[in-house]
């Protein structure tokens, strides 16, 4: 959060955004009703899944359990066409005895699959041929099988004259299309003798007409999808083993949504498909959705007078806090909030607590702001004396170190000149100077430096002539100077000091970039860390390294004195040694009306 003073208000900056109460009461309010509703709806929704799934599980099961059945009563049948084919002898000599006997073999085959029929209800009907006689013997239970058998018998007989009847699948169940319907076959071989039966695809799916109590439609369709159903009555195609995988819902070629299942038949290459409308089950939560719908209006009834309430406890209320605290904020301290005819207690409490900050605010505002203005002026003041005082005690020694000798008088003057326009210019009590008054003293601090050590510095400067007025704090690049000369001017030894200022901008606005430079050793990587952690706050001032108080005052001042706007980054340059990069906004520099006199 961001603090910053204007006139005698002080503005909190947050990056957190700002609401209404009432609003927000209100949008929480409808929130606990939406979440009602949603969970009352949530609530609907997973009992409407969990009967769904329910159903698709019991659908399952019962599909599981006609398979077992199916299959052992299938392969019941399989077991006694294998023994009847194997040991009846009227079938193994079928036609190939006299005419007198073959006609008795004919009466007893026919016998024998006129009882054994009955044993068999998933069957329609079995069949005796004999390969070698040419004989077909049949028996079926309903006028409506007789195409069936006719089709049997001309497949034999067919595949027996184009010589691939022992291509005929005699090891399982085959599915044929047979007039309108579809059937199962199966035949089973023994020498020259065929025994089989058939079965009506939609017969064997008879016992399905309800599945727990709902109306299915249940079909076979074979391993590529395509139902197995008489007169076309089901055209699409389906994915069996997807539907037999997990729990779907299946919009179909009629627009109804179906809870499917599948499952794969234990006999045959085929599957067993079920489908219950969605709509027979979704009428078992008739009962769920009128109470979702009483308790839905029974909220929107009663919300207008939940609203009503909240606004005469809490709105009111509310509205007479925040035109007090509008007013305050517009600068007025002398109002006070209304506590006439307030009925409840806590509000009350509110209303005499607020009543009683303002009047404290009234009696602290001023005394505040002037003590921090007094601090403010106490750290400008503080931060310039700090300029190196062992630099005068220096000089002095110098200047003793020269009086003995009468030859150095003109020395002495001159170096006593500049120390004092130096100490005239450093102790005066100004606030701001102009850049180029600032830089006419760095020159001459930088005169009085080469009367102590002669022909050790160097200094040069490049400076834009749009940025001399700009108005600068004193001592802000004197400071660096100063610092550079402390500890890295040595007798004997070259040193090279540069300063530069120019006019940057960013928008519309405009800074003055000033950059100082030295050939000095450079900053040490720890240094600029710590610099950057005391600028970003991470750290206090009181971390820094005696070394380099210069750089901390000066960071210091250019926060107190550009509120922010200002910044310092240290570097080192190729070539050279430390940088010191400052950018200040540019405001030309306006001398009092009254200067007074620098003392």
């Amino acid at each position: 959060m961001e603090v910053y003073t204007t006139g005698m208000r002080t503005i909190h900056k947050t990056c957190l955004r700002m609401y209404s109460l009432k609003k927000r009461l209100l949008f929480i309010l409808c929130m606990i009703f939406s979440c009602f509703l949603i969970v009352i709806a949530g609530i609907g929704v997973y009992f409407t899944s969990v009967l769904r799934r329910d159903i698709y599980k019991a659908v399952k099961d019962t599909l599981g359990v006609y398979n077992r059945q199916l299959n052992e009563q299938l392969r019941a049948l399989e077991i006694y066409l294998f023994e009847v084919n194997g040991n009846n002898v009227d079938i193994s000599l079928l036609g190939n005895s006299g005419d007198d006997d073959t006609y008795t073999e004919l009466i007893h085959v026919k016998t024998l699959l006129t009882n054994s029929l009955p044993s068999f209800s998933e069957i329609n009907g079995l069949f005796v041929y004999s390969a070698s006689s040419g004989y077909f013997v049949t028996k079926y239970g309903s006028v409506g099988d007789y195409s069936s058998a006719y089709y049997i018998r001309s497949m034999l007989k067919g595949a027996q004259n184009n010589g691939t009847l022992s291509e005929i699948n005699t090891k399982s169940w085959f599915v044929r299309k047979v007039d309108s319907g579809y059937h199962f076959i199966r035949i089973i071989r023994t020498g020259n003798s065929y025994i089989g039966a058939w079965a009506d695809a939609e017969n064997l799916t008879s016992p399905f007409k309800s599945i727990s109590g709902y109306k299915a439609d249940i079909f076979f369709t074979d391993s590529g999808g395509k139902p197995l159903v008489r007169n076309g009555n089901v055209t699409e195609k389906y994915d069996p083993q997807a539907i037999g995988k997990k729990y779907s819902v299946l919009r179909r070629n009629d627009g109804v949504k179906y809870v499917s299942a599948a499952e794969r038949m234990d006999f045959g290459d085929c599957w067993l498909l079920a489908f219950i409308p969605l709509a027979d089950i979704d009428r078992q939560l008739l009962s769920v959705g009128a109470l979702v719908i009483v308790l839905t209006l029974t909220i929107v009834v009663l919300t207008p007078f939940i609203i009503y309430m909240l606004n005469r406890l809490w709105t009111v209320p509310l509205m007479r806090l925040r035109a007090v605290a509008e007013t305050l904020h517009a600068g007025a301290f002398d109002v006070r909030i209304p506590t006439e005819n307030v009925r409840y207690t806590e509000i009350m409490e509110v209303y005499d607590t607020f009543n009683e900050m303002i009047d404290e605010i009234q009696k602290l505002q001023i005394r505040v702001y002037e003590e921090r203005i007094a601090k403010s002026e106490f750290e400008l003041q503080y931060l310039k004396s700090q300029l190196a005082p062992h630099f005068l005690i220096n000089c002095l020694t110098t200047i003793s170190a020269l009086a003995v000798n009468t030859e150095n008088e003109a020395v002495i003057q001159n170096m006593v000149s500049c120390l004092t326009n130096h100490l005239r210019y450093t102790l005066s009590g100004r606030t701001y100077v102009s850049l180029s008054e600032e830089l006419h003293y760095i020159e001459n601090y930088i005169a009085l430096a080469q009367l102590r050590t002669p022909g050790s510095l160097e200094y040069t400067e490049e400076i834009d002539p749009a940025v001399k007025d700009a108005k600068v704090f004193p001592l802000m690049l004197l400071m660096l100077t100063e610092n550079t000369l402390k500890y890295n001017l040595i007798a004997g030894e070259a040193l090279r000091i540069r300063i530069t200022a120019a006019m940057v901008y960013s928008g519309d606005a405009r800074f003055v970039h000033l950059m100082h430079l030295d050939s000095g050793d450079g900053f040490s990587a720890g240094s600029i860390e710590l610099f950057q952690q005391i600028k970003s706050g991470t750290k206090n001032e009181t971390s820094a390294d005696s070394g380099h108080v210069g750089l901390y005052n000066t960071l210091k001042r250019l926060e107190l004195a550009y509120d922010g706007k200002a910044s310092i980054n240290l570097s080192n340059e190729p070539g050279w040694g430390a940088r010191i990069d400052i950018i200040v906004p540019y405001t030309p520099f306006e001398p009092p009306a009254l200067p007074g006199k620098d003392s």
